[in-house]
């Protein structure tokens, strides 16, 4: 779920969440998520969040140097929302060039898609940002101060909770908090911005913003593929029925479930094989996963039971999204062609949040890939109109 982003201003064609579900797509739209309940925090618990532990002026590649005047490189804390303690976090934070704005720069976190559950995953650990400084050059050159997190546990320690959406969603609002310690003169008001699975944990911050983003002033969210709701991979892992994208997923998946929830085995969902070469399957090098996942059976990649694929299948509708109303705006765009995260599975998350009454546009773009989605000039301007004005529009159904 690796994806590069260029925040491009080229045209594309883009159809309105109104789009007839495919025939092939219509049964694996699933049940809702569970409600879950946030764990409580304590008061030095949400004292502590996003304060610096250690920074360090950071010197980038020359395109993201021509158009930041400051980059850092910082340890923040943000919290466990698992074990409800606090946690030390990686990430990397920016400023533009130019004239600082009345009421200072805004801000955009940009949460980054899949780059492994190891040590040093995270883009900031990596001297090419894992790809991602396009990204990062397109939001300075637009005027935003960003904060780019590398999610707690993809620093040098710690254990990376893949794909639980609170935790990655605090990591992300922290973010902007450390941001504003660094800079505090940057303006508190601020946009989250990510891909796959950083479209799951902006998705998240949406959500829980309104308690847990206090002193900061979320304007909007951009989830682009969003991760939001994968419950029905159970059922294609289950029925060996799995895209080449989903079983190079799969294993870090389970690997994700195991580390939040240390009492589901491995072995329940992935055969020996797997199991063997796990650390392959969920490491950084993109080429390795690969060739791991090549070297793998589908047989070691199902649940061994009913019994375990039901396990598997409420864990996940726990962790799906949406959970509660949103805070701010929420802008979903997916591709039509994805076979990582269908197309189907954000429709039907995207419609849950518009049932809860959230200011949604979803956009669908055909014949476009996972790995192909680009923002582009709809999704630029988006984002700059919810940092000028409250309202917002949205293309939820309504009957």
């Amino acid at each position: 779920m690796v994806v590069l982003l260029i925040l491009s201003l080229g045209s594309l064609a883009l159809v309105a969440c109104e789009t007839v579900v495919p025939a092939e797509e219509a049964d694996v739209v699933g049940p809702p998520p569970i409600p879950t309940s946030v764990v409580a925090l304590s008061e030095d618990v949400l004292e502590a969040r996003g304060t610096i532990v250690t920074s360090e002026s950071w010197e980038t590649s020359n395109d993201i140097a021509r158009v930041a005047s400051r980059s850092v490189r910082a340890t923040y804390r943000s919290v466990d929302a698992v074990a409800g303690t606090t946690t030390q976090v990686t990430g990397a934070f920016f400023l533009p060039r130019g004239e600082v704005p009345t009421g200072g720069w805004p801000v955009v976190s940009f949460a980054h898609g899949t780059t492994g559950l190891a040590n040093g995953c995270g883009p900031t650990q990596l001297s090419d940002l894992a790809g991602l400084g396009s990204t990062v050059v397109g939001l300075l050159g637009m005027g935003y101060a960003v904060a780019m997190t590398d999610y707690a546990g993809l620093g040098p320690d710690g254990v990376h909770q893949y794909l639980e959406p609170t935790s990655a969603a605090y990591n992300v609002t922290d973010a902007v908090r450390a941001l504003r310690a660094i800079w505090p003169t940057v303006s508190d008001r601020w946009l989250a911005f990510g891909p796959s699975q950083g479209g799951q944990a902006v998705w998240a911050a949406d959500e829980l913003a309104a308690t847990y983003g206090s002193g900061l002033n979320l304007v909007g969210a951009v989830a682009m593929e969003p991760a939001a709701d994968i419950t029905r991979l159970v059922d294609l892992a289950d029925s060996n029925a799995m895209s080449s994208e989903q079983r190079a997923i799969y294993p870090m998946v389970i690997e994700g479930v195991h580390r939040a929830d240390p009492s589901v085995p491995r072995s329940d969902y992935l055969g020996e094989a797997a199991v063997s070469h796990i650390d392959g399957l969920v490491g950084c090098d993109k080429d390795a996963r690969r060739k791991a996942t090549a070297g793998i059976s589908s047989s070691d990649l199902r649940p061994v039971s009913t019994q375990a694929a039901d396990r598997l299948r409420d864990y996940l509708r726990r962790t799906a999204l949406p959970q509660k109303p949103l805070t701010a705006p929420l802008l979903v765009v997916n591709g039509l062609n994805d076979q990582t995260i269908l197309p189907s599975w954000v429709r039907a998350a995207t419609q849950r949040q518009c049932d809860a009454g959230g200011r949604v546009v979803h956009y669908e773009i055909p014949g476009v890939g996972h790995a192909d989605l680009t923002p582009n000039k709809d999704v630029t301007n988006w984002i700059a109109q919810r940092f000028l004005t409250d309202a917002a529009p949205s293309n939820c159904r309504t009957e």
